[in-house]
C-alpha cells in the first residue's frame, strides 16, 4: 500500500525520532573536548560517529517510505 497524503507512517515517524536523537547526541558531542589523544582523535569523535549513522539511517528510512510506501506490504499490482 503506498500511503498518499494523510499522516506520516511508521518508517517516517521512526525516522523523525532518529534525527532527534542524533541532534542529541551532537549536542552532547559539543561538550566534550576536543583535544587530541591517541592518533589525534579527540574524546568527541566517537559520538559524532555514531550521530552521522543515526542521520543516515533516519534519512533512508524516510525517504524509503515516501517514495515506495509501507515496508513489508506488497504492491496493489500482486492483488490482480
Amino acid at each position: 500500500m503506498i500511503r498518499r497524503g494523510g499522516a506520516p507512517g511508521p518508517q517516517t515517524l521512526i525516522g523523525i525520532g532518529l534525527l532527534v536523537v542524533a541532534g542529541v547526541v551532537i549536542a552532547g558531542a559539543m561538550g566534550f573536548p576536543s583535544s587530541s589523544g591517541y592518533s589525534g582523535v579527540g574524546p568527541n569523535f566517537l559520538p559524532w560517529v555514531v550521530a552521522g549513522n543515526e542521520a543516515w539511517h533516519a534519512h533512508v528510512g524516510i525517504a524509503d517510505e515516501l517514495e515506495y510506501g509501507v515496508v513489508g506490504v506488497p504492491s496493489p499490482k500482486f492483488h490482480e
